[in-house]
């Protein structure tokens, strides 16, 4: 079988592992990448060293995955490589003719001693191994961290692999190293890497702000700024945004989809996904989804009993957008999805990582393939789509040094259909907002006023055309115009003026206003989205003249 050169370099390290008497591995590798090949391989090595009775080989292959419908994902791609895994199995002796079983975290927990047992001498495949925690402060959570633990044990060989080797709480996770609390894989490859492999596709992410209002609990009427990174309520102010009543989140729906009709001119089939923060969340923005695009989009939810044919038929069918909770996350390979809405006050890197991990996966042909992530401003948001932006920076700078670009196309994922025992607590802040003890009074969307693509920031100004061709043209073109060509200055002397008069003008509006220099270029900062002004573009620098030049009038 051909593999791509990441998964040749990852069994690099099993060989390595077994000339120096290791037994366990972690195997880190983005979405779309095949992480089930990669260990599917590492288990026919090892059942072909077990059957010449080569070191710690083994004959039989224990798979542990989160869910059901995962067990028969693998038993299927398992039998592409000449192993055939029991997904049925229920205990007892091994039926004739198999080469191992595949089971999930929760049939393992329910009886770790026992399949700590059947696992003896084996070969160990744990997929998506950061769902289990071990304990903390003497007490596990949740129980699959321990019950992976016993299962491995007196394994001969134990491969975890995970898209996202890292957790929300504090849990750790078995079989990872850990260098001042951060897991170290064995072998990882990254989102960068497999987009300047042409793996998968990068990503835009697009900024909505605006304002939203509500009366507190105590009466008090509410008007906050999605833009206000000072401002306590965060988490309020996003509930209110994210919900109907409220009028904000049309304008990123509307926009969201103008972008999907632009996309299928090129990609017929190409889709849209919008997660949602709870159940009922999602039918409602799904009806505003239908008044939109005059369709009813497919919704997935835990408790539809049909969620799974659905998802299926979507992904091999032409709607436009799919809108779920916690169904379409982790695991589901639906590679037409090109357009994301966050439409979730979940904030953490797991989630937020997982989510853009929907959309950024390869189909053949198309042209370059640009994925668009649609959000609200948030403070918390931000640095995770920063930190995906600058990794994929990072190796498309190491790629265009290089003409080794492999084409082969990334192998189907399977269908994650549960909800994993790990985000039990963001649940708790999915619902939390459910039923406010505040009441909404209104919202207003101010369109896109920013984008993270390439590895860096835009703003967008009011007075900047920010229509959904445009934006697809400006980061098409991976520039904005900066400085008109016939400027007779170097890009140098530009940055030297435009700071002189910025100095002078912020001096002016200190005297005005009494507020301090440092005060007002944090303002700045935070306004157009950098650290200092070091960071800003010549075109950046001339809109700092222009706000300032307002505020004194």
């Amino acid at each position: 079988m051909k593999l791509r050169q990441w998964q040749r370099e990852a069994l690099t390290t099993y060989h390595e592992a077994l000339e120096n008497g290791r037994n366990s591995l972690l195997w880190e590798a983005c979405p779309g990448a095949g992480k089930t090949t990669a260990g599917l391989m590492l288990a026919r090595m090892q059942l072909q060293n077990g059957r010449m009775g080569i070191g710690n080989g083994s004959r039989r292959i224990v798979a542990v995955v989160p869910t059901r419908h995962l067990k028969s994902q693998w038993a299927e791609s398992a039998v592409r490589h000449g192993i055939h895994l029991d997904h049925n199995y229920a205990g007892g002796r091994l039926s004739p003719g198999y080469n191992g079983i595949a089971i999930t975290y929760q049939q393992l927990a329910q009886d770790p001693s026992y399949y700590g047992r059947v696992a003896g001498g084996a070969t160990v495949l744990l997929d998506e191994v950061h769902h289990a925690g071990l304990a903390i402060d003497g007490e596990e959570h949740p129980a699959w961290g321990g019950a992976v633990a016993t299962l491995s044990q007196d394994a001969s060989f134990t491969l975890a692999l995970s898209g996202t080797a890292f957790r929300s709480d504090d849990c750790m996770i078995p079989f990872l190293h850990y260098e001042d609390g951060i897991s170290q894989p064995d072998y990882a490859y990254t989102y960068g890497r497999a987009v300047a492999d042409g793996v998968c596709r990068p990503v835009t992410f697009i900024n909505y702000g605006g304002e939203v209002s509500y009366r507190d609990s105590e009466g008090v009427e509410v008007i906050s700024d999605l833009d206000d990174w000072y401002f306590s309520n965060i988490g309020r102010r996003l509930s209110v945004a994210l919900d109907p009543a409220a009028g904000w989140i049309q304008k990123i729906l509307t926009d969201a989809n103008t972008m999907l009709t632009g996309l299928r001119l090129d990609q017929p089939d190409a889709a849209g996904l919008v997660v949602c923060r709870s159940q009922e969340h999602a039918h409602q923005v799904a009806e505003l989804l239908a008044d939109t695009t005059g369709k009813q989009p497919v919704v997935v939810v835990s408790d539809d009993a049909s969620a799974s044919r659905q998802i299926a038929n979507f992904t091999n069918g032409r709607d436009r957008w799919i809108v779920a909770c916690n169904m379409v996350s982790e695991g589901v390979d639906i590679p037409r999805l090109r357009v994301g809405v966050y439409a979730t006050t979940i904030s953490t890197r797991l989630y937020f990582r997982q989510f853009v991990g929907r959309i950024i996966r390869k189909t053949a042909g198309n042209g370059r393939q640009m994925a668009y992530c649609y959000l609200p401003v948030d403070p918390r948001l931000a640095p995770l789509a920063r930190e995906i932006e600058e990794e994929a920076k990072h190796f498309l700078s190491n790629r265009a040094m290089s003409n080794d670009v492999p084409q082969e196309q990334p192998e189907p994922e399977p269908i994650e259909l549960e909800q994993p025992a790990e985000t039990a607590v963001e649940e708790v802040e999915q619902t939390e907002g459910a039923e406010p003890i505040f009441r909404i009074l209104g919202g207003r969307n101010r369109g896109a006023v920013g984008l993270i693509t390439n590895g860096r920031q835009l703003a967008l100004l009011p007075d900047v055309d920010t229509n959904q061709q445009a934006i697809r043209q400006m980061v098409e073109v991976d520039e904005l115009p900066e400085e008109p060509e016939e400027d007779p200055l170097t890009l140098a002397e530009q940055r030297q003026e435009l700071g002189r008069q910025i100095k002078s003008l912020v001096a002016t509006v200190s005297r005005e206003t009494g507020q301090p220099f440092s005060f007002i270029y944090n303002n700045l900062n935070q306004r157009q989205r950098v650290q200092s002004q070091t960071e800003c573009t010549v075109g950046q620098l001339r809109t700092r003249v222009e706000i300032l030049t307002r505020q004194m009038n």
